[in-house]
């Protein structure tokens, strides 16, 4: 069994216990998101998610109706707190440890992790550090999230180049995701769009070098968000591309500029 593969027996394992509170430590936020969608799926759970930007939201990213915006971490957790039992539903929490500093807020995620105890509900808080305070360690099942595997990695080379329209063939995908392996499926790609835009190809030396360079620096995920600051077309690609219409043309109308 691949890490991916125990990553998600695990969740699945927990969300089957209902485990009223749940720590996904993963840079990749969209990788766990659409592993949650499909576990939600299978067991017939109901997703709501909240961030400090959107408020809560379901999951086609619409707005609940009837719900107060509740952007505000105290009041999100006040309104579930409210809600009382009902459906087997999961609430995906993001970056709400940024906020962990305020005392009131880790009395509030003890508060509902009581609650959502034999409730058939679930808080899933998604954070890039297991950096828990004392007071939630004891609350909070911690499951931490391998970088995806040679396998993974071809999987999202077909799924991101299938959304592009281009074809490779199997020995280049094969190489690609060989070089990529260490990395996290954003810096993946950020790194085949770059390859994209400079040659049109899947450039294995390049994906070497600049993984050694990401490798090798003290905070990956930085390095990242610094490339795609001084290269524009990059900042654009970086973008939900599979879900974007725009920015996928974007990337196309880079391509075609290159001749």
């Amino acid at each position: 069994m691949s890490d991916a593969e125990a990553n998600e027996r695990e969740l699945e394992i927990l969300l089957k216990a209902r485990c009223p509170l749940i720590c996904a430590v993963s840079v990749e936020e969209e990788r766990v998101e659409r592993l949650l969608l499909r576990l939600a799926d299978r067991l017939g759970l109901r997703l709501t998610f909240w961030s400090a930007t959107q408020g809560f939201t379901d999951r086609q990213g619409e707005g609940l109706p009837g719900a107060p915006t509740a952007r505000e971490p105290q009041d999100a957790l006040r309104l579930l707190l409210e809600r009382g039992a009902g459906e087997a539903e999961v609430y995906v929490l993001r970056d709400l440890l940024a906020w962990q500093a305020d005392p009131r807020l880790q009395r509030q995620l003890r508060d509902l992790a009581r609650e959502f105890r034999g409730a058939n509900k679930t808080a899933l808080l998604i954070e890039p550090e297991p950096d828990l305070p004392p007071g939630l360690r004891d609350a909070c099942d911690l499951l931490h999230f391998a970088l995806p595997t040679q396998k993974g990695i071809r999987r999202f080379l077909n799924r991101f180049l299938r959304n592009m329209e281009l074809s490779f063939e199997e020995d280049e995908l094969g190489k690609a995701a060989a070089a990529l392996v260490g990395l996290s499926e954003l810096q993946c790609e950020s790194l085949v769009a770059r390859s994209l835009v400079r040659s049109r190809d899947l450039d294995e030396a390049f994906f070497l070098a600049e993984r050694h360079k990401l490798l090798s620096a003290g905070d990956p995920v930085e390095v990242a968000a610094k490339a795609a600051q001084a290269d524009p077309r990059l900042a654009a690609a970086l973008r939900r591309l599979s879900e974007d219409p725009a920015s996928l043309e974007r990337l196309r109308s880079a391509l075609d500029a290159t001749g």
